[in-house]
């Protein structure tokens, strides 16, 4: 796997990561500023200004998924945006904040300029055991919405699969997924040929590994060790985009010495290219 470029989308951020694209606009969680510490929101990179679209008093909104649904059985969903989230009450355990992380759900039915947030789709009782949905990621599959998430503490880390239907609320089936180690913050995306990538987290959110799979259920790896890391600096919550049969971007939150995430980057990645075939 060859590095291709590296590009700093935004700076100067307080503490702000898990970007998500559709098209040309940029989404994240966090917070923006130092004045909005310390309730997670999501943005819209507006004009390149960090504008908060999403929030709820008392709760942590934050690691975006953002999909386009498949128009069917009649209904043309074009203009439809589905927006899954991570969601925390600050009420339940306020010093645990790896617990009772659970998935909800905003719709935008006018091209993502305005939401309705229909608040928690998937809690701690998720389907298949009762370790919440934390960091969503959101894949079209035919007329139906594939989203991935991964278990709250006090489980251990596992990651699953949920099916929804083609209006993103009706819950058709959960699984576990079968991965080669631990993963958390996985994004999931399917290239042109069929095969499916996952970029995800380490635990320690130290390291990006690069995941590969044929039914989007049983994952190995497809490169030796860490896509991205391995040192003292955390690259969270990645973003998979732009994603081709032979190239793709990662998108994450850059955190200096896994401290705060004080940028977001994009690292676009080549299996068949190299530096010199780039310059020429």
């Amino acid at each position: 796997m060859t590095l291709l470029s590296m590009t700093i989308l935004l700076m100067g951020l307080f503490n702000a990561y898990a970007p998500a694209m559709v098209g040309d606009r940029l989404w994240f969680g966090g917070w923006a500023t130092a004045a909005d510490c310390c309730e997670d929101t999501i943005y819209e990179l507006i004009d390149g200004k960090p504008v908060a679209v999403l929030r709820r008093a008392g709760h942590l909104l934050n690691d975006p998924s953002l999909v386009i649904p498949a128009s069917s059985d009649g209904i043309d969903r074009s203009a439809w945006r589905f927006l899954y989230y991570t969601s925390r009450d600050q009420s339940l355990d306020p010093l645990e904040p790896a617990r009772h992380n659970v998935t909800g759900l905003a719709i935008s039915f006018d091209g993502a300029q305005t939401w309705k947030d229909f608040g928690t789709l998937i809690g701690e009782a998720n389907g298949v055991d009762a370790c919440g949905a934390w960091a969503p990621s959101a894949v079209v599959v035919g007329t139906e919405l594939w989203l991935y998430t991964h278990s709250t503490a006090p489980c251990p880390v596992q990651a699953y699969r949920t099916r929804l239907d083609a209006n993103g609320l009706r819950v058709l089936e959960v699984q576990r997924l079968l991965t080669p180690w631990p993963v958390v913050n996985l994004d999931v995306a399917r290239r042109p040929d069929g095969l499916w990538l996952m970029a995800a987290n380490s635990p320690d959110l130290r390291a990006i590994y690069l995941l590969q799979s044929r039914d989007g259920l049983t994952w190995t790896p497809k490169v030796d060790g860490a896509l991205i890391g391995g040192g003292t600096d955390a690259f969270l919550t990645p973003h998979l985009a732009d994603v081709g049969d032979t190239e793709f971007t990662v998108l994450f939150g850059f955190a200096p010495g896994g401290g705060p995430s004080t940028s977001l980057q994009a690292w676009r990645f080549g299996e068949t290219h190299s530096w010199q075939k780039e310059r020429k």
